[in-house]
């Protein structure tokens, strides 16, 4: 072959590669049991709400499903013990920026003679600002809890609440996150009472597939606290430990800082992303 041939061979060839590239490039995204185009998840970690009190700035992938659930024991201060189970959060994610959740709070076991299914929740998760150089991630997460359980244990409205949720990488294996909430719960004369929360959580990667977190939360009942009920304050910490690519286990334990809350809480639970 001369050199031409050998130019023209190699310039067909190069065309052919960047046609196949081209196709790939645009070949429709597969979709899920919704009819939404799935992205790649295939290096992405398990954004998971659990196991703080706080909820995870970041989003399910489009297409794709979130679902976490656990088990909760809490030694209360007025005596007994309270056990929740299973707490289930399912989220799917509709575009970059938007997902949908639906929640039920468990079944409740309380010693002193109180239990029954807790309320179910639908919400969405939509992200406000990416996380830049010197700016954290920020979501905000609108929500209602439906009355949909057990009186013994359910509320006896709706339920609106409002959480701002935020989160900042630091370093390579630290990173900060909070949440801000606002909700309307219903004290025990049936009505409205507004209540703000807060938390502060400090993550740490130890390794590839494990890692621990600490937190800090505040509950603060607004207006007359004799109806409403007092502040409340605990710490919380734990480690969540990914089995596979796309599924985590974690355990975490805590106690309160005052009367009010739990003596103590611990629990396990799982978190699969697909």
């Amino acid at each position: 072959m001369n050199v031409r041939t050998w130019v023209c061979l190699a310039s067909s060839t190069l065309a052919m590669v960047g046609l196949a590239q081209t196709a790939a490039a645009q070949a429709p995204l597969e979709r899920n049991l919704l009819g939404i185009p799935q992205v790649s998840i295939e290096d992405t970690p398990v954004p998971a709400d659990r196991p703080g009190f706080g909820d995870n700035a970041t989003l399910v992938p489009q297409g794709h499903y979130v679902a976490e659930g656990g088990y909760r024991f809490d030694d209360n201060q007025s005596g007994g013990d309270t056990h929740t189970v299973p707490d289930i959060l399912l989220r799917t994610g509709i575009n970059p920026n938007l997902e949908l959740r639906l929640g039920f709070a468990g079944y409740v076991v309380n010693a002193p003679g109180r239990d029954g299914a807790g309320d179910m929740s639908i919400g969405a998760k939509v992200r406000v600002v990416d996380e830049g150089r010197y700016t954290p991630m920020l979501s905000v997460i609108p929500e209602v809890s439906l009355p949909t359980g057990d009186n013994a244990v359910a509320s006896a409205k709706a339920s609106p609440n409002l959480r701002f949720a935020w989160g900042k990488s630091l370093t390579e294996t630290f990173d900060l996150s909070g949440n801000l909430n606002f909700s309307e719960v219903i004290d025990d004369n049936g009505d409205y009472n507004l209540e703000t929360a807060a938390s502060l959580s400090g993550g740490f990667s130890l390794t590839t597939r494990l890692s621990s977190y600490v937190e800090y939360y505040g509950i603060f009942p607004n207006g007359d606290q004799s109806r409403t009920g007092r502040d409340t304050h605990a710490i919380n910490g734990g480690l969540a430990f990914l089995a596979t690519p796309k599924t985590q286990f974690d355990v975490y334990a805590g106690s309160g800082l005052n009367d009010v809350a739990s003596n103590v809480f611990a629990g396990v639970g799982i978190a699969h992303l697909w």
